[in-house]
This record gives C-alpha cells, sequence and structure tokens, in this order.
C-alpha cells in the first residue's frame, strides 16, 4: 500500500536534498548547465546570434537560502548573467508556465554598467524567448520589475576579485509571516557565510563582517500567515544569461536554506 509522508529535512539531510533531481525544473537545450546539485555549474560560448537563457531547479522546494553565485571569467564575461530564481512553481493557470522572481548579477563594474535586477515573472512558456517570453504575440510572459536593471540601479562596489580571479557574490532570501520577501545581495567571506543560517538572518541587521550591497522588500508577495511551517515553499533555480560572441564559465554554491520540505511515496 502506498503512503504518502512529508519529510521535513534537517540539517543532516542537506547533502540528501541536494542529491535528487527527480522534481527538478529545468531549462537548458544545450546543456550549459552541469555540476552537481549543491554546486551546480556553467560554461558555455556562445556562438549564435540571440542571447541563451538556460536555468535548472532543486528538486526541494524552500522558503529562503543563501546561495553564492561564482563568475569564473569575471574579465570576459561581458554583460553575462548569473542568478538566483526563487518562489519558482507552475503557473496556476497554465501547467505549461511558470512563474518565478529573479535576482540578475554581472560581474561588470563602471558607471555606464547594469550589473544588478530583480524581477517578477509570470506565465513564462518559453524560456529561451527574448526577456523571458514578455515580446511574444501569442500568450506573452508577465513582467513586473521591482528594480530596474539599469546604470542607476548597479552595485557601485563589486566585490573583491579572489586569488583565482574569480567574483563572487552571496545571494540571500527569505519569506516572512507577514506575506513579504526580503533579499540581499552580500559580500562576505566563505568561513562567514559557513556559520550563518537564512532563519535567522534579517537585512535590518546583518552579522559582523557580512557587507550589504543591495536589498530590498518584495510586499505583498502572498498571503501572510501565523506561523513559520504555513510559509511559502517552491524550488530555487540557477539561472544564468549567455549574449552572442561570449562565454561564461562559472558556479553557485548552496550555503543553506529556510524550511525544505518533500512529499514522496513508498
Amino acid at each position: 500500500m502506498k503512503m504518502v509522508k512529508k519529510i521535513l529535512l534537517g540539517f543532516a539531510a542537506t547533502a540528501l536534498m541536494f542529491g535528487v533531481f527527480s522534481c527538478k525544473m529545468a531549462d537548458d537545450e544545450e546543456k550549459a548547465m552541469g555540476g552537481t546539485a549543491d554546486k551546480p555549474t556553467v560554461e558555455y560560448e556562445n556562438k549564435n546570434n540571440e542571447n541563451y537563457r538556460c536555468y535548472r531547479s532543486t528538486s526541494f522546494s524552500h522558503a529562503g537560502a543563501i546561495v553564492k553565485v561564482i563568475f569564473e571569467n569575471p574579465e570576459t564575461s561581458e554583460k553575462s548573467k548569473m542568478g538566483v530564481i526563487f518562489d519558482l512553481h507552475k503557473n496556476d493557470k497554465d501547467k505549461n508556465a511558470v512563474d518565478f522572481y529573479i535576482i540578475g548579477l554581472s560581474a561588470q563594474s563602471g558607471s555606464d554598467v547594469s550589473n544588478f535586477y530583480v524581477s517578477k515573472f509570470e506565465n513564462v512558456t518559453d524560456m529561451q524567448a527574448d526577456n523571458f517570453g514578455t515580446k511574444l504575440e501569442n500568450n506573452p510572459a508577465d513582467e513586473t520589475e521591482l528594480i530596474e536593471l539599469a546604470p542607476g540601479q548597479r552595485i557601485t562596489t563589486l566585490p573583491s576579485k579572489a586569488e583565482d580571479g574569480t567574483l563572487s557574490y552571496y545571494v540571500y532570501y527569505k519569506a516572512l509571516k507577514e506575506g513579504d520577501y526580503e533579499y540581499a545581495v552580500l559580500d562576505m567571506t566563505d568561513a562567514i557565510a559557513k556559520t550563518l543560517k537564512a532563519k535567522n538572518l534579517s537585512i535590518s541587521s546583518m552579522p559582523e563582517g557580512v557587507t550589504v550591497l543591495k536589498s530590498g522588500t518584495i510586499k505583498n508577495a502572498f498571503t501572510a500567515v501565523t506561523d513559520d511551517s504555513k510559509l511559502p515553499q517552491n524550488k530555487i533555480g540557477c539561472y544564468a544569461m549567455i549574449p552572442p560572441s561570449t562565454k561564461l564559465k562559472g558556479h553557485w554554491d548552496f550555503f543553506d536554506t529556510y524550511l525544505e520540505a518533500e512529499e514522496i511515496e513508498e
């Protein structure tokens, strides 16, 4: 007889959580993304005439996370973007469409560059289409620009490059009982990141050694709840965009997640 159990995964089960991909969402026709479940990678040289986009999600669902985004070739990645998708789920009206929030980043610096944005996308049916399909004539996706991709919204002081030449950001987000999401792009060391829990973080009181590069709150993102266990838990995704005639190499490290649950049958 089959029974459905909800498994609430704690810290000890983190390896298992990232090792299962049977329920993941993905869109990567060129197979640019690889790596392991807890350290996805991207390596792709775009020889086509259009931007190439790809994403892959975790198989489990969460209400928050701390994710390190690493550009391995920041000097030559140009306008390429790497980012974190969260609240990724099937559209309520179209099972072939998805809705999500995205925090996008680039390794570019300078007063005239755009290296940071936050948007909400709904009814995405074609990840490869221009701007996730918002310009499609039939059944276009909807975008709500929370932070516009523009020079005036840029991260003005990028994190220092590591000794190996890589450039990294840490992305934090968390669902709040009031019905909001808070998010931040952070600069810190791995040693500090390993001590942090998304559950305990707040953009209003970050620990010593953590620099907030950008932050914000997404108001009225979902219906307010009275208990943490009732917070919305949806998938997290790793996202990359590579412009024509450009090569991007990088990876993502998951340092922590907040609330993880998966229903399995046995």
